[in-house]
């Protein structure tokens, strides 16, 4: 069955009959009857993306062939289409390229980001800041449901802001495309922030750019966590963590993120730990193990991990900045697990998951508010947090001391633990 969104379609009649139907079955899939997103996702073209990267015997591929019917259903399933590995953008390679390292910009999932505009509560009128330019294909989205003048988009990658404005502006939209830092100084004025990528911690100028009573929604660096917050009429803010979960690619500085920890990995991989113990758990693979990896990655930020099966062995290593290491390696019993560094790494994953059968998806609570103490030139805020299904979730705030100079945004991972800054 077809959509029953209305159609506002801009560009040439060719151009639309040969998407129309596409789109109108990702509309249907992805929002209800009634919804306001309906027509601006039926209404925005994502073939716009001519090009993606998917993995494929163990190495990138590219994939590019438009004019194809098949290309085109791909393109408007509901699903991420990776656009840049590395530092090389799928719409620069050429036939034969497989680029090495992690995917670093994407066109996501077009229900994600309604997932996101929903906890962002975007409405009528409200001027919007799109963090992550990407493709494009957001920003269009935002653009069909609020109007292009209302909408400004950021990115850190001055040829995706570039690429982005020159698509959209084929469809005959134009709002605000800047090529800055996103956790830097950002324009003000706005209503919403929303981010399709995710942060750590949630930068002060975004507080800054909001207008009193307005409200973001972001993820937290390598968790599934989703953030949401408003702002105070005395310039902090106030909000939780959703019933709901989410996960976006990482802010990055550069072309490309930091190398990871190769060799530390090496070491977790082969050399005899300080200690050497069975696990008391069997072991897990965290990078598809999304609810207990965001509660280890609150309480230790930062590890990194990998995950191996052969014909009857499963090993899982575990690597943090301070030198701390894992190994864990189990062959038909419980795991043997070698520990070494300043930290014992695979005990504090033992001890999420032995807190984790009393914790829920709750919404969590907390405040951020400018403290007397601190001047005009240099605030002092106080962070306090509550959660008032303490008891059911087993999740706990402390109460943060004044902060000079930034707010502070507290979460803690399990009761009787420090606190953790997630606003910068």
């Amino acid at each position: 069955m077809l959509s029953f969104c209305p159609y506002r379609w801009r560009g040439r009649e060719d151009d639309f009959m040969s998407w129309k139907t596409h789109a109108a079955r990702l509309a249907d899939r992805v929002t209800h009857q009634g919804s306001r997103w309906c027509a601006a996702i039926a209404d925005t073209p994502r073939h716009f993306v001519p090009s993606w990267w998917t993995w494929s015997d163990d190495r990138w591929e590219l994939s590019n062939r438009p004019g194809d019917e098949r290309w085109l259903e791909t393109i408007y399933q509901d699903r991420t289409l990776v656009t840049r590995v590395g530092a090389l953008h799928a719409d620069q390679a050429a036939p034969g390229d497989h680029p090495e390292g992690w995917p670093t910009s994407s066109s996501t999932l077009p229900g994600l980001l309604l997932q996101m505009y929903r906890h962002a509560r975007i409405g009528d009128g409200h001027t919007i800041l799109d963090v992550g330019t990407g493709s494009g294909y957001g920003t269009a989205l935002l653009c069909n449901r609020v109007g292009d003048d209302r909408v400004t988009s950021v990115d850190v990658d001055p040829y995706l802001t570039a690429a982005a404005g020159d698509r959209l502006a084929k469809t005959g939209l134009k709002p605000r495309l800047a090529t800055v830092d996103a956790t830097g100084p950002l324009p003000d004025g706005f209503d919403r922030i929303v981010a399709t990528v995710s942060v750590r911690p949630i930068p002060a100028s975004w507080l800054e750019a909001l207008r009193v009573g307005g409200r973001f929604a972001t993820t937290i660096i390598d968790t599934s966590l989703i953030l949401t917050g408003r702002k105070t009429q005395e310039g902090g803010a106030v909000g939780q963590i959703e019933r709901d979960w989410a996960m976006f690619m990482r802010t990055r500085d550069g072309e490309d993120y930091p190398p990871g920890l190769a060799d530390l990995m090496e070491t977790a991989r082969t050399a005899d730990g300080d200690t050497v113990d069975r696990a008391r758990f069997p072991i897990l693979d965290l990078l598809q193990t999304w609810d207990v990896r965001s509660m280890l990655e609150i309480t230790v930020p930062g590890i990194e991990h990998h995950y191996s099966e052969e014909p009857g062995s499963r090993t899982a290593l575990m690597v943090h900045e301070d030198g701390s290491w894992a190994r864990a390696v189990s062959t038909h019993g419980p795991p043997m697990v070698h520990q070494g560094g300043p930290r014992r790494l695979w005990d504090l994953l033992d001890e999420v998951r032995l807190l984790a059968p009393a914790r829920s998806t709750s919404p969590v609570r907390c405040r951020c508010t400018r403290d007397p103490r601190g001047g005009d030139s240099s605030p002092a805020w106080s962070v306090e947090g509550h959660n008032h299904l303490r008891a059911a979730c087993g999740v706990h705030y402390r109460t943060a001391g004044p902060v000079t100079a930034r707010p502070s945004w507290v979460l803690c991972a399990s009761p009787c633990r420090s606190i953790r800054c997630l606003i910068a």
